[in-house]
């Protein structure tokens, strides 16, 4: 989906075309996207410093890897969502990404609701109010400093993976 700077989608699903895949469904790069009231059946990504989408009231659920990653110096905004069901984190932060998410339901994900590696700055207190958390296979919220090289090329390896269909 390539949209103008302001573009707005709303109550629309989105799939993976190969149903025993569930990889990343939804990848939003650049401008300031709203996703209004739409499911995914999959992961969303989210990268790139001039990209500030907005999700709100959307079901995210099933992806093999995490439910939503926010990455690089993205500024995402996440607002009462459902973020379910995903083989890894329910919302994973990385490498700077200053995102806003509030309000959601995270839930009945295998690993940590939320997984934040923050880096040499922590994000600040009002980036995570108000989340609803339960059932998930880690701790609700974990922030970590900078991830090592090796965990960022374990997770994107079996990320790949999962989008080439490899995995069991």
């Amino acid at each position: 989906l390539t949209s103008g700077k302001d573009a707005c989608v709303e109550n629309i699903t989105f799939r993976c075309r190969n149903e025993s895949m569930r990889g990343r469904c939804v990848y939003i790069v650049m401008g300031r996207l709203l996703l209004l009231r739409c499911r995914v059946d999959g992961g969303v990504v989210v990268s790139g410093s001039c990209t500030k989408p907005m999700l709100v009231c959307c079901s995210i659920r099933g992806s093999r890897g995490s439910g939503v990653r926010l990455t690089d110096h993205c500024r995402a905004r996440l607002y009462e969502n459902k973020v379910a069901h995903h083989g890894q984190h329910g919302v994973l932060v990385d490498r700077q990404a200053v995102p806003e998410v509030v309000r959601n339901a995270i839930c009945q994900n295998a690993a940590c609701g939320i997984r934040v590696f923050h880096g040499a700055q922590a994000p600040p207190q009002h980036a995570f109010l108000d989340n609803c958390f339960e059932g998930n296979g880690g701790p609700e919220m974990c922030l970590l400093p900078q991830r090592t090289r090796e965990e960022e090329e374990e997770e994107e390896s079996d990320e790949d993976e999962v989008e080439m269909g490899t995995l069991e």
